[in-house]
């Protein structure tokens, strides 16, 4: 499911402009009307903060690096990284439960996306089921039961031992 971080652009404040270039980049300030911008103008290494936001950790963090393209990764908080996904029997990330309300994490670098320049400003998405790529790769698939008031229909495939198949 792709969420778009384009909601964060009304919190997001830049704390300092790029960390990774001695150039100048413009960021679009009150000289969009003589400066075309792309997005090779917003390439580099973005470090700022969520306004009025605290993850888990408690910090407010969050980073941005893109390259001239356009493409690179969004970091929030200061958790450290999460470990790679290793074991498909286990729960990943461990240590998270099934029903955590996060909907990302901190540790992880998700991919920046589709992102375009539009009225001088950057906007960009992200896949927030990026960290579970390898798990749910991992993981085995089973066919879908047809279900009609809580009774598979017949006809339907039904993985053996699956669950119980009533008589008749």
């Amino acid at each position: 499911m792709k969420s778009s971080i384009a909601y964060l652009s009304s919190i997001i404040v830049l704390a300092s402009c790029s960390s990774g270039s001695v150039e100048p980049v413009n960021l679009g300030d009150d000289q969009v009307d003589s400066v075309e911008l792309s997005l090779s103008s917003f390439e580099g290494s973005w470090d700022g903060y969520v306004e009025a936001y605290q993850f888990p950790s408690g910090s407010d963090r969050l980073r941005i690096v893109l390259d001239a393209s356009g493409h690179g990764g969004i970091e929030l908080g200061e958790a450290p990284p999460i470990p790679p996904f290793r074991d498909p029997t286990k729960r990943y990330p461990e240590g998270v439960g099934m029903y955590s309300e996060e909907l990302a994490f901190e540790g992880f670098a998700y991919p920046a996306l589709e992102a375009e320049v539009i009225d001088g400003r950057i906007k960009l998405s992200s896949e927030l089921n990026a960290l579970y790529k390898d798990f749910c790769a991992a993981q085995t698939g089973y066919e879908q039961v047809d279900w009609i008031g809580g009774a598979i229909v017949p006809g339907s495939p039904v993985l053996e031992g699956a669950m119980p198949v009533p008589n008749g």
